[in-house]
C-alpha cells in the first residue's frame, strides 16, 4: 500500500487570511462569518463590498394654523423624513443597476445626526422641527465591480440629484441636497461624530416692541444706520446671556463642577473647548431636573443672524445636542424677556440648578434644522464644512447649503402666513397669563432663598410625643457633632455642600434590622447609631397605622391603609434638596414616606411646583418619579425619608 502524502491539503480565506484544513471547512466558516460570506457572496460568484454614502437632506411640512402640539400626527419629522430618504436611495440604486437579488444592494448601517439612538432620548429633536442640514449616513454593501468604478458610482448618483427627484410622503416632503461618497479609510457617524448642532427660528419682528418702526427701519435697507428703537439691541443682550462662557479647566473639581454649580463641558476642543454647561432642564419638554445628566448642555452661539425679509429677524442656536423643547422655550423667554414682561435675569435664574420652572413656549412651525457640524472630521479635510470638502470622498450636490435655506424659509414664511391670528393670541397670552405667572414663581423663588437658614440648637419639648424620642436622638447626635460625613452621589443633590459646610448637615441612610438577610451588610450609620436605628423604623410602624397624605402622578389622596416595613430610611440634617428624582426605583413598594421634625420655618417638600408642609406631618409620594425638592427654611429641620430600593 503506497505511502500517503505528507503534504496536507490548505485553503485559505483571501478575506481574512484564515487557514482551513478542507474545502468543507472553508466553506462553513463562508457560511457561519457573515462579512466574508457577504464579500465572497457564493450564490452569485461575485465579490461585494461595503461603501459609505452621507447624504445631506431638507424636509418640511405644513402646520395648522392652530395648532401646538408638540408633535404633528403622532409623526417624528426627522426620524420619518430619514426612513424615506433610506428606502428611497437604496431602490434608486437598485433601479439604476437593475439588480434583482436585494444581496447586490443592501443596507449594513445607518446614523442620523438629529436622530437619538446612541444618546439619551431627552436630546431628541422636536418633533416638528423642519431641517435644511440633516445628515444620514448609509453604509450599503454592493459589488465591488460597481464600487471601484467612479464613473459607474457618478451615473448612478447622478440621476438622484435630479431636481425631479422630490418626493412626499404622508405630507412631509423630503430632498436629498448634497451626497458624498466616502473614500474607504473614513468613517463617519451621523449621530456620534456631530460636535455642534445649529438651529434657526424665523422670529416675526411683530413679536417685538416698537415694531412697526423696526419693519420700517428694515425695510428702509439703511443697515448702515443704527435702528431707531432699541429692541434689537436687548433682544442681543438677551441672547447672549444664554450662551455658555468660557472657564479655566482648573477652576472645577474632578467631578467638573465648581463651587457655584457650573460644570465645565468634557470631550470638545479648540473654540468649543472650555465652555460652561448649564443646567437647561427648565427648557426641556420632558420633566427632567437638574441631576439628570442630558439636562446639562452647552449653547456655543445665541445671535441675530439678519433679517431675512422685511417681517422677521432670523435667530440661530447652536449647541451640542439639543434638548426635546429647548429652542421654542427659549425663543418664548427671549421674546418676553425683550419686552420686559419677564426680568432680565429670567434665563440665568432658570438655568440654576435649584430652580425648576417651565419656560414659555414659542409656536411651532419656525423651527429647522441649518447645520448639523462634524469638527474632528473636518480637521482631516482642511477645515471645510464636510459637504464643502472634495477631501475625504467625492461630493455630488444639487443646490448649495444656502440655496437649500432659502427655500426652506420661503416655505416656512408662506405656510405660517395663516397662522397670524393664532400667534397674535399667543403673543397676547404670553404677556398677559404665562409671563405674569413666571414672575410670581421667580420672586417667591427668590423671597424663599433671603431666608436666614442658620439657628441655634432648638429644644425638642415642642414635639408631638411620637416624634420625641427621635428627636432627641438627633438632637443629641448634632450636639456631639457627630453627624457622619454625606457620600458623593447624595451631596450632589444637595445645596451647598462644599468644603465650608457646617458640620451638623448632610445626610445618611440606615437599614431595617427587621428586613435585613443573612448576606445584608451593615451601613455606618447602623453601626454608629443603634439606637437611632430602632427608633426610627419604630416611628415609621407608628406613622403607618395613621391617616396621612398619598401623593402619585394621579393626584393626591387621603390614605388610612397599614404602610409595609420600609428596608431603608434617609436622615437628614439641614438638608436643602435641590429638583430631582430618586435614583432606581422602589421594589414592590413604589412609594416613600416623608416627615419632617425639628423647630424650623418654612422647608416645605415641594413635588412637581405644589409645596406640601411635612412638619410632623407624613406624606407618602412617588419620589422615583415625581420631581420633588426643599423650601428655604429657618431653624432647625430634620427629616426622615423611609424607602425600598430596587435590589441589586
Amino acid at each position: 500500500m503506497p505511502e500517503q502524502d505528507s503534504c496536507q491539503f490548505t485553503a485559505s480565506c483571501r478575506h481574512c487570511r484564515k487557514t482551513f484544513t478542507s474545502r468543507n471547512g472553508l466553506f462553513r466558516h463562508l457560511r457561519n462569518e457573515k462579512e466574508c460570506g457577504a464579500k465572497s457572496n457564493l450564490k452569485r460568484g461575485q465579490e461585494v463590498v461595503k461603501k459609505h454614502f452621507a447624504l445631506l437632506f431638507a424636509y418640511q411640512k405644513s402646520f395648522p394654523a392652530d395648532d401646538d402640539a408638540t408633535a404633528v400626527d403622532d409623526i417624528h419629522l426627522g426620524t420619518s423624513a430619514g426612513r424615506w430618504l433610506e428606502q428611497f436611495f437604496i431602490r434608486a440604486l437598485r433601479n439604476g443597476t437593475n439588480a434583482t437579488n436585494e444581496v447586490q444592494f443592501s443596507i449594513i448601517s445607518r446614523t442620523q445626526s438629529s436622530v437619538t439612538k446612541l444618546r439619551s432620548t431627552d436630546l431628541e429633536q422636536d418633533a416638528e422641527c423642519m431641517a435644511c442640514g440633516d445628515v444620514l449616513v448609509l453604509t450599503i454593501q454592493m459589488p465591488v465591480c460597481i464600487a471601484d468604478d467612479p464613473l459607474l458610482l457618478e451615473r448612478l448618483v447622478t440621476p438622484i440629484l435630479s431636481p425631479e427627484f422630490r418626493f412626499e410622503n404622508n405630507g412631509i416632503v423630503v430632498d436629498l441636497l448634497v451626497c458624498k461618497v466616502l473614500d474607504d479609510d473614513m468613517t463617519l457617524h451621523a449621530e456620534r461624530s456631530c460636535t455642534q448642532y445649529a438651529y434657526h427660528y424665523l422670529l416675526p419682528i411683530a413679536w417685538l416692541p416698537q415694531s412697526e418702526q423696526l419693519k420700517a427701519w428694515v425695510a428702509s435697507n439703511n443697515m448702515t444706520a443704527p435702528p431707531p428703537v432699541d429692541s434689537l439691541r436687548r433682544l442681543k443682550q438677551h441672547c447672549r446671556s444664554a450662551e455658555s462662557t468660557r472657564v479655566d479647566p482648573r477652576a472645577h473639581f474632578k467631578d467638573d463642577s465648581n463651587s457655584n454649580g457650573s460644570r465645565i463641558a468634557l470631550g470638545r476642543f479648540g473654540a468649543l473647548g472650555h465652555r460652561e454647561r448649564r443646567a437647561w432642564h427648565n427648557y426641556c419638554d420632558l420633566p427632567i431636573s437638574h441631576n439628570h445628566e442630558s439636562g446639562w448642555r452647552v449653547i456655543d452661539r445665541c445671535r441675530i443672524m439678519g433679517t431675512p425679509t422685511n417681517s422677521h429677524v432670523l435667530l440661530e442656536i447652536r449647541d451640542d445636542g439639543l434638548l426635546k423643547g429647548q429652542v421654542r422655550r427659549l425663543v418664548g423667554t427671549l421674546v418676553a424677556t425683550t419686552h420686559g414682561w419677564l426680568p432680565e435675569t429670567t434665563i440665568r435664574s432658570t438655568t440654576s440648578n435649584d430652580v425648576l420652572i417651565a419656560g414659555p413656549r414659542a409656536p411651532p412651525g419656525r423651527l429647522y434644522l441649518a447645520e448639523a457640524r462634524f469638527h474632528f472630521e473636518e480637521m482631516k479635510t482642511g477645515e471645510e464644512t464636510l459637504f464643502e470638502s472634495t477631501n475625504g470622498g467625492k461630493v455630488f450636490s444639487k443646490m448649495s447649503t444656502s440655496d437649500g435655506m432659502l427655500r426652506l424659509q420661503n416655505f416656512i414664511l408662506a405656510d405660517r402666513a395663516k397662522a397670524e391670528a393664532a400667534e397674535l393670541n399667543w403673543l397676547h397670552d404670553l404677556k398677559c397669563k404665562l409671563s405674569p405667572a413666571l414672575s410670581r414663581k421667580l420672586e417667591d423663588s427668590k423671597a424663599r432663598d433671603r431666608l436666614e437658614c442658620r439657628h441655634p440648637m432648638m429644644s425638642s419639648s415642642s414635639a408631638p410625643p411620637t416624634f420625641e424620642k427621635v428627636l432627641s436622638l438627633l438632637c443629641e447626635i448634632v450636639h456631639r457633632k457627630a453627624w457622619p460625613d454625606t457620600s458623593s452621589a447624595r451631596s450632589s443633590v444637595i445645596a451647598d455642600m462644599g468644603a465650608n459646610k457646617p458640620e451638623a448637615r448632610g445626610s445618611f441612610t440606615v437599614l431595617n434590622p427587621m428586613t435585613l438577610d443573612l448576606e445584608s451588610h451593615l451601613l455606618r450609620g447602623n453601626q454608629l447609631f443603634p439606637d437611632l436605628t430602632v427608633a426610627v423604623f419604630e416611628l415609621e410602624m407608628a406613622l403607618s397605622v395613621l391617616p396621612r397624605t398619598r401623593l402619585t402622578l394621579e393626584g393626591e389622596d387621603e390614605v388610612i391603609e397599614r404602610r409595609l416595613p420600609s428596608s431603608h430610611c434617609a436622615i437628614n440634617c439641614d438638608a436643602k434638596f435641590l429638583p430631582h428624582v430618586d435614583s432606581g426605583k422602589g421594589a414592590g413598594q413604589s412609594l416613600s414616606m416623608i416627615v419632617g421634625l425639628g423647630d424650623y420655618k418654612a422647608g416645605e417638600l415641594v413635588v412637581e411646583g405644589d409645596p406640601f408642609d411635612i412638619r410632623y406631618k407624613p406624606l407618602e409620594f412617588d419620589g422615583w418619579k415625581l420631581r420633588h425638592w426643599t423650601n428655604t427654611f429657618s431653624g432647625q429641620r430634620f427629616s426622615l425619608v423611609w424607602f425600598t430600593p430596587e435590589k441589586v
